[in-house]
């Protein structure tokens, strides 16, 4: 009789152990192998990312020296008002270099980027094409940063095709100041 107890807790032991453990185990089996899998590619990528940090060592440090290089461009002001001046007085010594004759000038609205200031200004110059040329030159070739936004050129009157009128806008850049 004991013997018959015995075997049917073992029994009892077993379906329960089936019922509670193993059956949900098994429902559970296919999202723990998506689980598992999603793991392993996680990790095999941070394993691949480990194996490149030299790589990405050397790719910061040319970005970061890239920057440093483009940050020497920037218009460097205590403020925007005194930026956009050397900005107009920059263009102005081009036009001057270039001989060209200076009709007017006049800064525009600013532009806000993330991290930088766009000092736009627009130049009316009139002289001849290589004059306008060696201007244009000069601009592009500055050790600051320039963009030619929009550029316009006429022919001031008909009998002399010679002599041209530029107008143009040329924006020069500033590094955000931080507001605090």
């Amino acid at each position: 009789m004991e013997r018959r107890i015995t075997i049917l807790i073992a029994f009892l032991i077993l379906v329960a152990l089936e019922f509670f453990y193993l059956q949900p185990l098994q429902q559970k089996q296919p999202e723990i192998k998506e689980e598992l899998f999603i793991k392993t590619r996680k990790l095999q990528k941070y394993i691949a990312l480990t194996k490149r940090t030299e790589e990405i060592k050397k790719e910061l440090s040319s970005t970061e020296q890239r920057l440093s290089e483009i940050q020497k461009g920037l218009i460097s002001a205590r403020s925007e008002s005194i930026a956009l001046v050397s900005i107009q007085e920059i263009i102005r010594k081009y036009a001057d270099e270039s001989s060209l004759q200076v009709t007017s000038m006049r800064p525009l609205d600013k532009i806000d980027y993330s991290y930088y200031v766009g000092l736009p200004v627009q130049i009316t110059v009139t002289g001849n094409i290589k004059e306008i040329t060696e201007f244009l030159k000069n601009v592009v070739n500055a050790p600051y940063i320039l963009t030619i936004e929009s550029i316009n050129v006429r022919v001031i009157n008909i009998r002399n095709p010679y002599n041209l009128r530029l107008r143009g806008s040329f924006v020069g850049y500033m590094k955000k100041r931080s507001e605090k």
